[in-house]
């Protein structure tokens, strides 16, 4: 991660990284000049490239992650995706480095501080509306660029990402590296943070899901209540059960609870979009963050039935690249979809008809095999005898027997139930006609 300089504990000594020889050179080519920063991450340093003459920030990558094959792989993948960024509010991505022992990624140095370093120096530790305002337009610039144009993900937006320069620009740091490492150190160490910082994460991305736009949006939401509170929507207990099942409290309502004084009032259209972007389901987010800034333009959001669909970014880690749903009206999307669900309902019912009608075929030829099986002789289907005197005891019998025996003449001629003469193997070949 491109961090500026940590001005609490930074000095003008050289910071060497572990391992690295006396001469302080980093892959041949970079002079330490002092430590920016150092997390879970890794370790970022401040250096001279003594090839150009200029500045850069160089990330060193954790041991773990060095040693880890597929880590390493997914790791340059996410490079080459960052270095075809080239937006003025993302901080340049420019090349991957190693040597025996160490690999790093090294990046634009921006002299600045990030947003987390600013909020914790202010007297209510957050912001008013009005000074985040144009940050929030930078950082959605920003994003829907690198969401739009080059279809990438960040996953890890947080106010610790976003660095304000000296003439008040704001670069986005880190995109997607961040959550490439913490992949790889969660596969290999069995950590539960997932890829991100769990704070702002979406409820798909603590589950695992695939990344989006959305994801983002998510985070976008997640890091402004942070700054105009003092705290992101959940930052105790469980937080990860928390973003998946609980609604955090309005803004208005988290700075009662933090104490927060001497700042403006909340406006309801920030409370609003803020909500918006924090929704459980990503549907019901803003589809853009172009539309995040719309609606502070006065445009109504669009119902979440009436939303296009979500751009799923690729993983080129793991997947290959996709056609983008978006591109799509949504109305087609819609009759796509229907008359999707449509088919599978047609084919469930077609499946239940032929079974049906197997089991009847079924039934019927099993009724046919037991009624010739139990059914007696021809010589049986003789007329009825009439020789005996017709008493009346004899006539009752007779009436009694009859429709059972002339039943069994039937089925013994090989007859069915309507009369028509059946064919199978339970015909007698030799009856006469």
């Amino acid at each position: 991660m491109s961090v500026p300089p940590d001005h609490s504990s930074a000095s003008d000594e050289t910071v060497r990284a572990p391992g690295l020889g006396a001469e302080g050179l980093l892959f041949g080519r970079f002079r330490q000049i002092r430590e920016l920063g150092r997390g879970g991450m890794g370790l970022v340093l401040l250096a001279h490239d003594e090839v150009l003459g200029v500045q850069m920030a160089i990330k060193i990558i954790p041991e773990q992650v060095v040693q880890d094959t597929e880590g390493v792989v997914d790791l340059k993948k996410e490079v080459l995706r960052g270095m075809a960024l080239t937006h003025p509010g993302i901080v340049r991505v420019y090349s991957f480095e190693r040597d025996a022992t160490h690999a790093g990624i090294v990046m634009e140095f921006v002299e600045g501080e990030t947003l987390a370093d600013l909020k914790v120096r202010q007297p209510s530790h957050c912001f008013d509306c009005d000074t985040v305002r144009p940050w929030l337009e930078q950082l959605c610039a920003g994003l829907d660029y690198a969401h739009r144009e080059a279809r990438i993900a960040h996953r890890d937006i947080k106010p610790r990402n976003l660095i304000l320069t000296q003439d008040g620009r704001l670069k986005v740091a880190d995109f997607g590296i961040a959550s490439s490492l913490s992949e790889t150190l969660t596969r290999i160490s069995v950590r539960l943070d997932a890829c991100g910082t769990p704070p702002y994460m979406s409820p798909q991305q603590a589950l695992g899901e695939r990344p989006t736009t959305a994801d983002d949006i998510y985070s976008l939401g997640a890091t402004f209540y942070e700054l105009l509170t003092g705290k992101p929507p959940f930052y105790r207990g469980n937080v990860l059960a928390q973003v998946l099942q609980e609604t955090p409290p309005t803004m208005t309502e988290r700075r009662i609870e933090l104490g927060v004084t001497g700042t403006s009032a909340i406006p309801e259209v920030w409370e609003t979009m803020i909500a918006r972007c924090l929704a459980k389901e990503s549907a019901d987010r803003p589809e853009s963050a172009a539309a995040v800034l719309e609606f502070f333009k006065g445009k109504a959001l669009p119902a979440a039935a009436e939303k296009p669909p979500i751009v799923r970014v690729p993983n080129l880690a793991r997947t290959a690249p996709e056609p983008v749903a978006s591109a799509l009206p949504a109305s087609t999307f819609k009759q796509r979809e229907s008359s999707r669900a449509s088919s599978w309902a047609g084919l469930r019912q077609s499946a239940l008809v032929l079974a049906a009608a197997a089991c009847t075929a079924g039934g019927l030829h099993l009724l046919r095999h037991r009624q010739k099986d139990s059914a007696p002789p021809k010589a049986a289907a003789a007329p009825v005898p009439t020789a005996a005197p017709a008493t009346s005891t004899n006539a009752g019998r007779a009436n009694a027997t009859s429709p059972k025996i002339l039943r069994e003449a039937q089925l013994g001629s090989g007859k069915g139930l309507d009369g028509a003469r059946l064919q199978g193997p339970g015909s007698d070949p030799g009856a006469k006609k």
